[in-house]
C-alpha cells in the first residue's frame, strides 16, 4: 500500500509497471501463489484505499488505481 501511495504522489506510474509487478510476479510465482490471488488481493487493497478518501480525493486517485487494476489483470504471468 505504501509503495502505491508513494508512486502516486511522485507521479511514477512506471515504477508500478516496471518494478512492482515484475517483482510480485517473480516472487509469487516462486512461492506458488496463483496470480488470480494477486489480482483479488489488489482489488481488495484498492477498494480499501479508496474507501479512506474523501469525495474530493477519490476522483484524483481513481484513474491511477484503475490503471493499476488493469495492469494486474492483464499482466502476462507465465
Amino acid at each position: 500500500q505504501v509503495y502505491l501511495w508513494l508512486s502516486f504522489l511522485q507521479g511514477k506510474f512506471q515504477a508500478v509497471e516496471k518494478e512492482l509487478l515484475v517483482f510480485s510476479a517473480d516472487v509469487y510465482g516462486k512461492i506458488g501463489i496463483p496470480w488470480k490471488m494477486t489480482e483479488a488481493g489488489t482489488k481488495l487493497l484498492v477498494a480499501a484505499m479508496l474507501e479512506n478518501l474523501n469525495a474530493v480525493e477519490v476522483p484524483i486517485v481513481s484513474k491511477f488505481m484503475d490503471d493499476i487494476l488493469y495492469l494486474v489483470e492483464t499482466y502476462p504471468v507465465m
